[in-house]
C-alpha cells in the first residue's frame, strides 16, 4: 500500500509547480529504474513515478497561450457534440470536439465549451456534428481569491477554448448510444412535471442539469451536497445485485453449471457495476466507487480477503494514473477525503468485531445505529477544517441534518429513482408511481436542508494551500504511529496551514474585485466592512454578484457587510445589488442616486465616520447630480495611506471634487477618456491606479492616453480583466497582491517565479513627485 500512496502523494506533488516535460521524463525513467532495480527505493521511486506522471500530462493539458488572438466572429467549425447540453433560460450551453482544425490555433480533437443564444435555439443532442460559426476565444475567466475558479475547471476538462455560436446547421446526424440514452431519460423525466425531477436524475444517472442554482445552494451551505451525488451505496448496490443474479445463473442454467456460482456472479457483478457507471457518466464519485467495489467483487471472486485500505490506495492511484488532473477538482478531494477518514477510524475496529461473538440482532441493530451516527461526527470533526476551505464555512447543523437524510435518501429516494428511471423504459405506467414516491421523499429531503439553512454557517475566513496540506495528509497516513496520533497530525497540519487574516486596528485592506466590465471594492478594517458596488448582471442571466461578489464577501469576511454603498444607477455597478442584497447579511445601504428596488440614505459630499480608528469620508456628490456625475466618491485614510473609491464621476465631476493625493486609486469610470483629467491625475498623484475593467473589452478600457497620464505621475496602472483581484493593505502601502498567482500552471498569463505575484507601486519619479 505504500507505492500505492507515495504515486498519489507524486502526483499531487506535481501540481504544485509543474516540471519541464524534459525534466519529467528523465525523472518518470530514474524513478522506475530505482523502483525495479532496488526494492528499499520503492516508496521514493513511486513518489517520483508520479511526479513524472502528472507533470507529463499537466504539459500535454490544452493551455492556452498568453496573448492568443480570438477567432474572428462568424469563423466555421465543424465540432461533434459531446456530453449532454443544458439548456439555460433561451440559451444552450453545450460541449463540442473539433472534428477539423481551426484558425486561431485550434487542432483537430481540441474540446471547445460554448453558448448558443437565438430565438429559436436548435436541438443539439449527443453525437452529432455540427458546422457552426463561432467566436472563440482562450478560456479566461474572472481570478478572485476565494471564488469559483471557472479556468481551473476548464483545464481540468480539458477544455482548450470558450465562445459562443452566432449560427449553424446540422450536417451529420450521428448519436452517442449512452449520452443519447441518457439524455432522452432527461426528456421523459423532465415531461412527468415532477417537483423534484433533477434530484431524480441525479441520484439514478448523475445528471445534474435539471438541479436548480437554489437548491445546490442550500445544499452547500448545510453541507448535504452529497446526497444529490451517485455514491458508493449506488454502485455497491448493483454489485451485490449482479453477485446474486450471477450465483443463481450458475445454479440454473446447464452451461453455467460446470463454472463456480462465485465466478459466474463476480462477472456478472463486475458487468453490472461497469454498466452503471457508464450510464452514470463515469462522475468522480462514480469512479472512486466503481474501483473500490471492483476490488472486492474481484478479491471475493478468487478467494482472497482485501483491506479496506488497500482497495481505497489502489481506487485512488488507478484514478489518479488514468486521470492526472482530477487533483484540480473539489469533488476529488471531499469524494476521497470523507472515505479515507471513515476507513482510518473504522478499519482497526472491523477485526476486534469479528473476533468477539457475534451480537444478538437487537444488540446488532443497535450497533449499526451508533456506527452510523459515529461515522457522522468522525467525518464532521475530521472535515470541519476541508469544508471551511473548500466551501468557505462550515454548518453547526451538518452532522444532525445529515444522520436523518443519509437514510431518506440512501434507503428510500436513491432505490426509488433507479428503479423508476429503469422501469421508464420497460413499463412507464409502472414507472410513474415510483417516481412520484421518489420525488415525494426528495420533497421531504429539500424541506429539511431549507429549515436548516434558516440557521447560518460558521464562516471560515481563512486561506490555506490545500495541496500542501494534503501531502501532510497522506505522509501522516504512512506514519507508524496510532491512530488518534496520526489523526491529530493531520488535523495541526491543516490547522497550521491555515491563518485568520483580518487587518489590526487603525489599518485597513482593499481588495478590487475582478468582475469584468463593472466594479465592486471591499474595504476592511477590524471589525467593519465597506462594499463599493456589486459587480455587473449580463443579459444572459450571469449574475457578478452572486457568482463573484458573494462568496468572496462570504469566505474572506464572514459574510457581513456594514455599508454597502452603490455609487450609481448603471447595471455594471449595481447588477449583482440583489444577491449580495438576498445572500449577505447587509446593515445599511447608501445610494449616489436612486436605484430601483433597493431602500437606502443618499450619499452626500462631507458624510463621515470613523472604523476601527480609520476614517471614511464622502467627497462626491453634490447634490442635484444624476448619471455618471452622480457617483459616491469615498475616501478612506488611515492617517498615512489614503484610498479613493472613485466611481464613474466624469470631467466636471472631477473639477470639482475636493481630492487629495491617494496611495491607491481606484480610477474613475473604467479608465475612460472621458474621466481622469490631467488636472484630476496631478491631485491624485496615485502610487496605484487601479482599474476595473474586463479583459479585452469592447469599449477599449483602459484608453491608452489615461494610461499614460497616471504613468507620467510615476503611478503603476494595473487592470483587474489582466491581473485579476488586486489586494493592498495599508501595512504594506508599497506593494499589491493580484490574483493570477503563478503557480496556477491553468492560468493562461501565469508568470514562473512567485508563488504570489506581489507588485511593488509606482517609483514616483513622475511630475508630481515630492508633492
Amino acid at each position: 500500500m505504500g507505492p500505492l500512496i507515495a504515486f498519489s502523494a507524486g502526483v499531487v506533488a506535481a501540481h504544485l509547480q509543474p516540471l519541464p516535460l524534459l525534466a519529467a521524463v528523465v525523472l518518470g525513467a530514474s524513478s522506475c529504474l530505482a523502483c525495479v532495480f532496488a526494492a528499499t527505493w520503492r516508496i521514493p521511486g513511486a513518489f517520483g513515478v508520479g511526479v513524472a506522471w502528472a507533470a507529463l500530462a499537466i504539459g500535454l493539458a490544452p493551455v492556452s497561450e498568453q496573448g492568443r488572438p480570438p477567432c474572428e466572429a462568424g469563423v466555421s467549425v465543424l465540432l461533434a457534440v459531446e456530453g449532454l447540453p443544458v439548456r439555460e433560460g433561451e440559451s444552450l450551453r453545450f460541449e463540442g470536439r473539433l472534428l477539423e482544425a481551426a484558425s486561431c490555433g485550434l487542432a483537430r480533437g481540441d474540446r471547445v465549451r460554448l453558448g448558443w443564444t437565438a430565438p429559436e435555439v436548435p436541438l443539439l443532442r449527443p453525437g452529432q456534428h455540427w458546422r457552426v460559426a463561432a467566436r472563440i476565444d482562450q478560456p479566461r475567466a474572472h481570478a478572485n481569491a476565494f471564488v469559483f475558479d471557472y479556468e481551473r475547471w476548464l483545464a481540468r476538462h480539458r477544455i482548450a477554448a470558450t465562445g459562443y455560436v452566432t449560427g449553424g446547421f446540422l450536417e451529420v446526424d450521428e448519436r452517442d448510444a449512452v449520452d443519447a440514452w441518457r439524455w432522452g431519460l432527461r426528456e421523459q423525466v423532465r415531461e412527468l412535471g415532477l417537483v423534484r425531477s433533477g434530484a431524480i436524475l441525479a441520484l439514478s444517472t448523475g445528471d445534474t442539469a435539471l438541479v436548480s442554482t437554489e437548491a445546490w445552494r442550500l445544499l452547500r451551505e448545510t453541507a448535504t451536497v452529497h446526497l444529490l451525488v451517485i455514491s458508493g451505496l449506488h454502485v455497491g448496490m448493483f454489485a451485490v445485485l449482479g453477485m446474486a443474479l450471477g450465483n443463481g445463473l450458475a445454479r440454473l442454467l446447464p452451461m453455467t453449471r460446470r463454472c463456480r456460482a462465485r465466478a459466474v456472479g463476480g462477472v456478472v457483478a463486475l458487468a453490472a457495476v461497469v454498466g452503471y457507471a457508464t450510464v452514470a457518466g463515469w462522475t468522480l464519485p462514480v469512479t472512486r466507487a466503481a474501483l473500490m467495489a471492483g476490488t472486492g467483487v474481484l478479491a471475493a471472486t478468487v478467494g482472497r480477503r482485501v483491506r479496506a485500505s488497500g482497495a481505497f490506495a489502489l481506487a485512488l492511484a488507478v484514478l489518479l494514473a488514468f486521470d492526472p488532473l482530477v487533483v484540480l477538482e473539489t469533488g476529488f478531494w471531499l469524494s476521497f477525503g470523507a472515505v479515507g477518514v471513515l476507513i482510518a477510524y473504522f478499519a482497526p475496529r472491523v477485526p476486534r468485531r469479528q473476533a468477539a461473538s457475534s451480537p444478538a440482532p437487537w444488540a446488532a441493530l443497535r450497533l449499526r445505529a451508533t456506527d452510523l451516527i459515529v461515522a457522522q461526527l468522525v467525518v464532521a470533526v475530521a472535515f470541519a477544517p476541508m469544508l471551511g476551505v473548500f466551501v468557505g464555512h462550515v454548518h453547526p447543523l451538518a452532522p444532525v441534518v445529515n444522520l436523518v437524510l443519509i437514510p431518506m435518501v440512501a434507503m428510500v429516494a436513491a432505490p426509488l429513482s433507479v428503479l423508476g428511471v429503469l422501469m421508464l423504459g420497460i413499463e412507464p405506467n409502472v414507472a410513474g408511481p415510483i417516481l412520484g414516491a421518489a420525488d415525494g421523499t426528495l420533497e421531504a429531503v429539500m424541506w429539511i436542508v431549507n429549515a436548516a439553512a434558516a440557521l447560518d454557517g460558521l464562516a471560515a475566513a481563512t486561506r490555506v494551500v490545500a495541496p500542501y496540506g494534503a501531502i501532510v495528509l497522506a505522509l501522516a497516513f504512512l506514519l507508524p504511529w496510532s491512530r488518534v496520533a496520526r489523526a491529530a497530525l493531520a488535523l495541526g497540519a491543516l490547522a497550521a496551514l491555515t491563518r485568520q487574516e483580518a487587518p489590526a486596528t487603525g489599518a485597513f485592506d482593499v481588495t478590487v474585485l475582478d468582475v469584468g466590465q463593472g466594479a465592486a471594492t471591499v474595504v476592511r478594517t477590524r471589525h467593519h466592512v465597506l462594499l463599493h458596488d456589486t459587480g455587473p448582471r449580463y443579459p444572459t442571466g450571469f449574475d457578478v454578484g452572486e457568482a463573484v461578489v458573494v462568496p468572496h464577501v462570504l469566505r474572506a469576511h464572514g459574510g457581513r457587510v456594514t455599508e454597502l454603498v452603490l455609487s450609481h444607477a448603471d447595471i455594471d455597478h449595481v447588477g449583482g445589488t440583489g444577491a449580495v442584497m438576498r445572500l449577505l447579511d447587509v446593515r445599511g445601504v447608501a445610494l449616489g442616486e436612486p436605484v430601483p428596488g433597493v431602500v437606502g440614505h443618499r450619499c452626500r459630499a462631507g458624510d463621515a465616520w470613523l472604523w476601527d480608528g480609520v476614517r471614511f469620508r464622502v467627497l462626491w456628490p453634490a447634490s442635484g447630480l444624476a448619471g455618471n456625475d452622480a457617483s459616491c466618491v469615498v475616501e478612506v485614510d488611515d492617517g498615512t495611506s489614503r484610498v479613493v473609491l472613485a466611481g464613474d464621476i466624469e470631467r466636471a465631476a472631477e473639477r470639482r471634487v475636493a481630492v487629495d493625493r491617494a496611495t491607491l486609486l481606484v480610477v474613475p469610470h473604467h479608465g475612460s477618456r472621458t474621466s481622469s483629467t490631467a488636472s484630476f491625475v496631478r491631485r491624485t498623484c496615485p502610487r496605484f491606479a487601479v482599474v476595473s475593467a474586463g479583459f479585452r473589452n469592447h469599449f477599449g478600457h483602459p484608453h491608452r492616453e489615461v494610461v499614460e497620464r497616471y504613468r507620467s505621475v510615476g503611478a503603476h496602472v494595473l487592470t483587474t480583466g489582466d491581473v485579476g483581484a488586486i489586494r493592498w493593505r495599508s501595512a504594506a502601502p508599497g506593494f499589491v497582491v493580484v490574483g493570477r498567482d503563478d503557480w496556477r500552471y491553468w492560468r493562461a498569463d501565469a508568470r514562473p517565479g512567485f508563488s504570489e505575484r506581489i507588485v511593488r507601486g509606482g517609483d514616483r519619479r513622475g511630475s508630481c513627485a515630492g508633492r
